[in-house]
């Protein structure tokens, strides 16, 4: 059986996220593009990507988990500007592959969601809904450990994870099980001096470990 669950548990992440704050329909506006400046990577060598346990439990033999809550009936949508000044890191990209960023969430205590979708995102969509639809979402929470996310995603999950080299420190990545039929996202773990992050998305695992890398290295 896969472990990635137990993990999202140490960051506020996972696809059944509890909350807060009512969304105010003025603020629901996809997140704005902008250009960001070249990520200059010449210094931050990306290592390769080790293998894992792939083994998995089906998604119609999974215990029956927490029940998600739409995600905008529990955040607020900011900018990144506003984000920014909140001080949380907001160099991620502006999309993963073909899926753009559409919308920064601030949820509490102090955790911020990147939310790509190829299409706007609904009232009724929770994280899994994202997630099954072809997007992603990245959160960055506050970090309450001395311990890297990557560190505590191997104490965790054993074999079933492995680290993939990034400049001075490391990503972590989980195949998880299926959150649906078919649908089995990658979970990617790092931390920075500040925050923790993960990112959960049914993509190439090349497309996630590169977007991350830019953060680690032009965060």
């Amino acid at each position: 059986m896969n472990r990635s669950n137990a993990l999202l548990g140490l960051v506020a992440v996972s696809l059944a996220l509890s909350g807060c704050s009512l969304a105010s329909s003025a603020l629901r506006e996809p997140v704005v593009a902008h250009a960001l400046a070249a990520h200059d990577m010449s210094n931050c060598e990306v290592g390769s990507i080790p293998p894992v346990d792939e083994s998995f439990t089906p998604a119609d033999q999974r215990l029956t988990g927490a029940i998600e809550r739409p995600l905008l009936s529990f955040s607020t949508p900011i900018s990144r500007s506003q984000a920014k000044e909140a001080g949380f890191v907001t160099s991620m990209p502006d999309s993963l592959g073909d899926v753009p960023l559409q919308l920064l969430l601030t949820m509490e205590p102090g955790v911020l969601e990147a939310v790509y979708s190829k299409g706007q995102v609904g009232d009724s969509d929770t994280a899994s809904d994202i997630v099954a639809a072809g997007g992603a979402i990245l959160s960055e929470s506050p970090r309450t450990s001395k311990a890297t996310l990557a560190d505590r995603a191997i104490d965790a999950l054993g074999k079933d994870a492995a680290l993939i080299p990034v400049g001075a420190t490391s990503l972590a990545y989980n195949h998880g099980d299926p959150v649906t039929e078919g649908v089995r996202p990658y979970l990617v773990f790092w931390s920075d001096s500040s925050f923790d992050y993960a990112w959960t998305a049914d993509a190439d695992l090349n497309v996630l470990v590169r977007g991350a890398a830019s953060m680690v290295c032009n965060g």
